[in-house]
């Protein structure tokens, strides 16, 4: 058992504080009966009031409004399934995590200023699964295709040079593990994307032979360009995250990191995808337009809501303290109101006499 929306129990803050209320009404009431004058002349005259009747009409408020407070949090319990239906795409981001994304042309790093833009591209997306693919000489898929964007960022948080160990950038390899990870079928491929995100030096591999392969299984390939032209060092840093030098050649020059924005055009183009750079909310305004594939055939496992008892047992509790009467029978209550006034006029004469 589970509650939906557990915030509403700070509302059962409440139900002490009505109870100490109603007590000191009470000890109120008493002392006001005392200051009247004779305690058992004016219980005679109030015998109608039926104070047990009154705590227990009482009582029975303070458990609807306990219950009333349950209901509001929504108790859930048993399961059920259910048909889920989305349309969307498939979508592979793929990340390149070579050194050269340590870069500090654009701040604080490239690779970081990547992971932020993902982010915000998957909080606009709805109902496309998707996944995360890791490249440098080598390729890995850290996160499979999934709904669960949230997983998604956790994945993206260890992205990282120190993630796939082989040095070097292999655009081909990274198009071609995406390009499998997205489990083509026959007829869905065009539901299929792949967004790279790179700086775009090619150290090794034909990225446009790999672009050219997506184009026949009709994969679609945006590229995000993150750089810039200029250039920038490798910085080289120690434990305490301070720079320490440069990334250098065998010959000890230092290595100058620019953005290649013919490449990543080309790879695009040909796929019939769009590149764009820095940013990747033109990606996703384009993949907002795609034709989306509909899908049925999942399922969820979901909690029923049950409610309805507590908000029923309160309904119950307010309608019994409803036909509770405050006041005894009227006949007795009129003797008894008859025989104090009697005492009443006694006493006078007696004091008279």
């Amino acid at each position: 058992m589970r509650f939906y929306s557990p915030d509403f129990f700070y509302l059962l803050f409440v139900i002490p504080a009505l109870v100490l209320i109603y007590l000191y009404s009470l000890i109120r009431r008493k002392n006001l009966k005392a200051r009247l004058g004779d305690s058992k002349l004016i219980n005679d005259m109030c015998s109608s009031l039926n104070y047990r009747a009154r705590n227990i009409k009482f009582a029975l408020i303070i458990l609807s409004i306990f219950f009333i407070i349950i209901a509001l949090s929504r108790p859930q319990y048993g399961e059920k399934l259910e048909e889920v239906k989305r349309r969307g795409l498939d979508i592979m981001l793929t990340v390149d995590v070579s050194k050269s994304m340590l870069a500090e042309d654009i701040r604080p790093s490239r690779l970081v200023y990547a992971r932020n833009e993902i982010t915000s591209f998957l909080d606009k997306l709805r109902g496309d699964r998707v996944g995360i693919t890791s490249f440098s000489g080598n390729a890995y898929v850290q996160c499979p295709l999934t709904l669960d964007y949230s997983a998604v960022k956790l994945f993206l948080d260890l992205l990282d040079p120190s993630s796939v160990t082989t040095p070097g950038t292999n655009i081909e390899i990274a198009i071609m593990k995406a390009k499998d990870a997205l489990m083509i079928k026959e007829g869905e491929s065009k539901y299929r994307v792949i967004v790279l995100i790179t700086d775009g030096e090619i150290l090794e591999g034909n990225a446009i032979k790999a672009a050219q392969e997506c184009k026949k299984a009709g994969i679609k390939i945006f590229t995000v360009g993150i750089g810039t032209p200029m250039g920038e060092p490798i910085p080289l840093r120690d434990d305490a995250n301070n720079i320490t030098g440069y990334l250098k050649t065998p010959e000890g020059e230092v290595v100058m990191s620019r953005l290649d924005e013919g490449t990543l055009s080309t790879i695009a183009a040909i796929t019939q995808g769009n590149y764009t750079r820095l940013s990747l909310e033109k990606v996703q305004k384009a993949i907002s337009r795609m034709e989306k594939q509909e899908f049925k055939e999942k399922y969820k496992t979901s909690y029923e809501d049950r409610f309805q008892y507590p908000l029923g047992l309160a309904i119950l509790c307010l309608f019994v303290q409803y036909i509770i009467p405050e006041r005894r029978g009227k006949l007795k209550s009129i003797i008894n109101a008859k025989l104090a006034i009697s005492n009443l006029k006694l006493r006078g004469r007696g004091r008279k006499l």
